[in-house]
């Protein structure tokens, strides 16, 4: 509890929620993406979910106070993230410059850490799918969007993509390295 506390203070430090300072290493991306999801994007989500981690340890630990604060500091940065990395129109993710970033790890990696807000979930879910059958089935984010994506496709209820894009060969897929 006491490490994750002092991550949460010092990414706060770095400007979260919130546009990451100039100064701030490059500790989260979505490295080696074909199509990379915007940094910004990844750290605000992340952040939401630490925030709502450390709200349920705290409340676990009988640390009221602690448990209130993390559950303000998640609240805001769900709605930071929700204004700033989502189209209202169309639910698609958006970079900080507030172009598009429509991307599967985008997408993965926000809905894996339940930051969209609920009018946006189905919309996420369906252009994760959309994405992934854009690809041709194949892997387009980087370390951290690529994870979540066939869970979220079948949590989302695109089961058959998940299992098109687990049995795919083509490069850069899950099963490409074996066929080698």
């Amino acid at each position: 509890y006491g490490a994750m506390k002092r991550w949460i203070e010092a990414i706060k430090k770095e400007g979260l929620p919130g546009i990451p300072s100039a100064q701030s290493p490059a500790w989260l991306g979505d490295w080696l993406a074909p199509e990379p999801a915007d940094d910004a994007l990844l750290w605000n989500a992340f952040h939401y979910r630490n925030a709502k981690y450390m709200q349920f340890f705290a409340g676990k630990l009988g640390l009221s106070e602690e448990e209130k604060a993390y559950g303000q500091e998640a609240e805001e940065t769900k709605r930071y993230w929700n204004e700033t990395f989502v189209e209202k129109e169309t639910g698609r993710t958006k970079c900080a410059d507030g172009s598009i970033c429509d991307v599967q790890g985008s997408y993965s990696t926000g809905l894996s850490c339940d930051v969209f807000d609920e009018r946006y979930t189905e919309a996420a879910f369906g252009h994760l799918a959309r994405k992934t059958k854009e690809g041709d089935f194949t892997i387009r984010s980087g370390f951290f969007g690529t994870e979540p994506i066939n869970p979220m496709l079948s949590l989302g209820g695109f089961s058959d993509l998940a299992y098109r894009m687990i049995t795919q060969t083509k490069y850069p897929s899950w099963l490409y390295p074996v066929t080698q």
